[in-house]
């Protein structure tokens, strides 16, 4: 805060206007110290953090724009003149707004519809969608993940892959069993619901499994987006999904990624939506997701359609939660799902199945990487690992 005058008689509000006002000095007395607690909770609302944060910007603006607050709401003695006045600025603002808005889709045009949506059908129901039109993407794949070894070898029984192998989860950080990855395929390929095609694609296909990729796209930066980190243990990207669903952007949390090769040596058709470059009738590359949902009490949209967080944290956060089926999935109740409880967080069995009986509802899927959009600053709320609120700006970000 910065302090005035000893005799306080040239302070910011009563100095010239060409002058700060003050002696451009810092005040640590106990005036200074308790307006800065004033500060404190815009802090934590604004930027999301106690960290640093400088508002002598927004103290020296006091003088000017309280100045200009008071030249919009000045009331002259004809009723005429204060109309023409307030007039003139509400068309201002709204020329500029407009400006604004303009300016902005030049610079990104509306994103197409996902292909994805917020629906809490199955992977076995989910109809058939076709993928937006993207511009052409490099990418590179890094984190090799040892998950899809040995599926070619699979014997089926009884024209199906073996339930014991069916309905094992790839791993304790991708806790999806084999079927359902092969489903949420199957579901891409426009294939129809059978046994007999989910073990042609876990047999003639060759499947590999990573668990990051760096993008590339056409006059953006090169990005990295991390599903599963062997150098930061834990982390785990949340990102923007081009489109929109129910009035609300998309948006998910990336689990891993998959490379699916060997389709030109079988009658497996690539859908043309799903081929990158759309020459490649041989491969496909997909991320493995978990949806996010607007939390229920975010009732509000911003301009980018992000779901606007309760107050006081509406300033510069949005909230969501994880999206849930309406039904659980199959594989959360048998003797083959007690075998691999281990597998889920927790310190004790009743922690375990707790953490399992959340992950029976979760609504996992494919999307094209060339759909991820940007990055989005999540982190969960009062350990509560279903809600998760978004810092949309953030402060002392070097780019």
């Amino acid at each position: 805060m910065l302090c005035s005058e000893d005799n306080e008689s040239d302070t910011e509000s009563t100095d010239a206007e060409c002058t700060w006002g003050g002696l451009g000095a810092f005040e640590y007395s106990a005036k200074g110290l308790t307006h800065a607690l004033v500060h404190a909770p815009e802090l934590v609302k604004t930027c999301g953090h106690h960290g640093a944060c400088c508002t002598c910007v927004g103290e020296a603006g006091h003088k000017e724009f309280i100045k200009k607050a008071a030249l919009f709401s000045r009331t002259y003695a004809s009723k005429n003149v204060s109309q023409d006045g307030m007039l003139q600025t509400v068309q201002r603002q709204t020329l500029w707004s407009a400006v604004f808005k303009m300016q902005e889709q030049e610079r990104s045009p509306e994103p197409s519809p996902s292909e994805a949506d917020d629906t809490d059908t199955s992977a076995e129901e989910a109809p058939a969608r076709a993928a937006p039109e993207t511009p052409a993407l490099a990418f590179s794949l890094w984190t090799p993940l040892s998950y899809t070894d040995g599926w070619s070898d699979v014997v089926a029984v009884r024209g199906r892959p073996p339930p014991s192998w069916g309905a094992t989860f790839l791993s304790k950080d991708v806790l999806i069993t084999r079927n359902e990855l092969i489903t949420l395929l199957r579901t891409k390929l426009q294939m129809r619901g059978t046994w007999r095609n989910v073990m042609h694609l876990a047999t003639q296909l060759h499947w590999q499994c990573f668990g990051s990729i760096s993008l590339k796209a056409p006059h953006r930066p090169q990005r990295k987006i991390v599903g599963i980190s062997s150098l930061s243990p834990g982390r785990r990207d949340f990102v923007r999904v081009q489109g929109t669903r129910t009035n609300t952007m998309l948006a998910a949390q990336m689990i891993m990624f998959i490379k699916v090769t060997g389709f030109d040596g079988t009658a497996i058709v690539i859908p043309e939506c799903l081929r990158n470059p759309a020459t490649n009738t041989d491969s496909v590359v997909l991320a493995v997701v978990r949806w996010l949902s607007p939390h229920p009490q975010a009732l509000l949209r911003d301009s980018d359609l992000k779901p606007v967080c309760m107050p006081p944290f509406d300033i510069n956060h949005a909230l969501w939660k994880f999206t849930r089926r309406v039904r659980r999935r199959g594989y959360f109740s048998d003797n083959l799902f007690r075998r691999q409880l281990h597998l889920f967080p927790g310190s004790d069995d009743n922690t375990r199945r707790a953490n399992a009986e959340n992950l029976a509802f979760a609504r996992y899927d494919l999307i094209q990487i060339e759909t991820i959009d940007t990055f989005m600053n999540c982190t969960c709320v009062d350990n509560d690992s279903d809600t998760i609120m978004e810092t949309i700006t953030l402060p002392f970000v070097v780019k």
